[in-house]
């Protein structure tokens, strides 16, 4: 595709900004990505969930140096251990996903902060699949 260069760059930019706003000890991505310090913003499981997904898939495909698949396994060690949880039937829940992630114009950072967590949220789930298929391929 024409077009594509710029878009690798794009990825690559995006990773290199991405990891600086990892959590060191969790590997999570914040509600609001730039502001991991401030003590009412919270670990939001599914952006950490597409975040681990674009850098694995994109270190595997060539597009990323292999350094960057560690920051995509941690986040995803995490996720198993702390947002994961089956019951005593084995059923399947996924915590700290944000009910809306919408970008409208007027939010700010007090509509991000406070906006609602829900668990097995649609938008948490499926990306988490494709995450686990990524991390752990057959």
């Amino acid at each position: 595709h024409s077009g594509r260069e710029a878009v690798l760059t794009i990825l690559q930019n995006l990773a290199t900004s991405l990891v600086k706003f990892q959590h060191p000890a969790t590997g999570m991505w914040y509600q609001v990505v730039d502001k991991l310090e401030r003590p009412d913003n919270w670990p939001e499981t599914s952006c950490t969930i597409m975040f681990a997904y674009a850098l694995a898939k994109a270190v595997r495909k060539g597009y990323l140096t292999p350094e960057y698949r560690a920051h995509a396994e941690k986040a995803y060690r995490h996720l198993l251990e702390e947002c994961l949880y089956l019951d005593q039937d084995g059923n399947f829940y996924l915590t700290g996903i944000v009910t809306v992630g919408s970008l409208r114009d007027n939010a700010d950072y007090d509509y991000y902060v406070t906006s609602e967590q829900r668990t097995n949220d649609f938008k948490g789930v499926g990306a988490f699949l494709y995450l686990c298929l990524e991390m752990e391929p057959a």
